[in-house]
């Protein structure tokens, strides 16, 4: 790995929080990860900028870093809770209780899934919740009446332009590194 420069780090941050939040929420995995090597702290002190800057920016970040943490990677601890409730109901009386409890569900102006930032959720079909047979990602599915909210054009312009800048970033930081290891 080649040593890190802080001029190389600040002129990234600081083109990079030039760029709509819309086209960060694209980063955000690539920003999760990098705080693992930010020994010299600018990208996590970008982060937090950002997070300010968007409430939704703020919610992807943290429900990324929430994915990316390994508390038991031996898979050692199970979590039965959902999964002894469900099991305990046969499948109609799962679907009843799959139905009573997405109509405890209300939607907030604003809300979104987390699968699909770029969307608002404007309605639930509380009559569509279904009990799903393997329970791995999700106990049961539902329906959404959703809203796109961002205009795709205006976004793969500013991702042109923030991926134009991540190159530039990257091989300024070979010949700052080159250049500081051969000098």
């Amino acid at each position: 790995m080649y040593p890190q420069h802080p001029l190389t780090h600040q002129y990234a941050v600081r083109v990079l929080s030039d760029y709509p939040s819309e086209t960060m929420l694209f980063y955000v995995p690539q920003f999760v990860q990098g705080i693992r090597y930010d020994k010299l702290g600018y990208l996590s002190e970008s982060i937090v900028t950002l997070a300010k800057r968007s409430p939704l920016l703020a919610h992807q970040l943290l429900w990324n870093m929430k994915t990316n943490i390994y508390r038991d990677e031996e898979s050692l601890k199970f979590d039965n809770e959902i999964g002894n409730h469900l099991l305990a109901l046969s499948s109609e009386a799962r679907k009843k209780a799959c139905l009573e409890a997405l109509r405890e569900v209300n939607v907030k102006p604003g809300c979104y899934l987390p699968s699909n930032p770029d969307s608002v959720v404007l309605e639930i079909d509380y009559m569509s919740g279904t009990p799903m047979q393997s329970a791995a990602k999700a106990p049961f599915l539902a329906r959404f009446k959703v809203r796109n909210k961002f205009n795709c054009l205006n976004i793969v312009t500013n991702l042109y332009r923030c991926c134009s800048c991540l190159l530039f970033f990257y091989e300024s930081t070979l010949y700052v590194s080159n250049k500081l290891i051969y000098d």
